[in-house]
């Protein structure tokens, strides 16, 4: 009986210290991640969202992606611009991710063409069309599945086989520079 009681104030004497005071814990922004099937309405949630937590960009642009895919429109792309530009203006991003992404996902022309060195070319190859081939991804998850937009990323896909292409024959005259010096 004495094991018990003693057991029992030892549970109440932790569950009391488990329980913080009220008033002392520091104030956490809650944000709250865009959802739903209106682009419009989601980007409303998305402005306050990155008000509060400029840091959680990428999670709130990948929740306006996941509603932008539920109704591709081509007006989705001057919302999504318009969002980075606004933000970007306000400081809560740098304007250089701003363009960063906008380009990755809705533009037609590449963020990831290095400057392109003949003398690195042919070892760096390999990586410049993974990186390459992976923004291609993201242009056909932007133009096409949230905007609806063909057109834009048929030329994206030319110009992609273009600047293949291009290193390829950067590389094949190379090789022919070195094979017959």
């Amino acid at each position: 009986m004495k094991n018990i009681a003693l057991i029992i104030v030892i549970l109440f004497y932790m569950v009391g210290c488990s329980l913080k005071a009220p008033g002392k814990t520091p104030d956490v922004p809650v944000c709250v991640m865009p959802a739903g099937y209106s682009l419009t309405e989601a980007i409303d949630v998305a402005d306050t969202a990155l008000t509060k937590c400029p840091d959680r960009m990428e999670d709130i642009f990948m929740a306006l992606v996941d509603v932008a895919q539920h109704k591709p429109d081509i007006d989705n792309k001057s919302l999504f611009m318009n969002l980075f530009k606004r933000h970007a203006a306000k400081g809560h991003i740098s304007e250089r991710y701003a363009k960063s992404v906008i380009k990755q996902y809705f533009s037609t022309s590449y963020e990831s063409i290095p400057a392109i060195k003949v003398n690195m070319v042919t070892t760096e190859m390999d990586s410049i069309k993974r990186d390459l081939k992976h923004e291609l991804s993201l242009k056909k998850i932007g133009l096409v599945e949230c905007c609806n937009d063909i057109t834009s990323y048929e030329k994206a896909e030319k110009e992609y086989a273009r600047i293949l292409n291009f290193i390829d024959n950067i590389v094949l005259n190379e090789a022919y520079v070195k094979n017959n010096s």
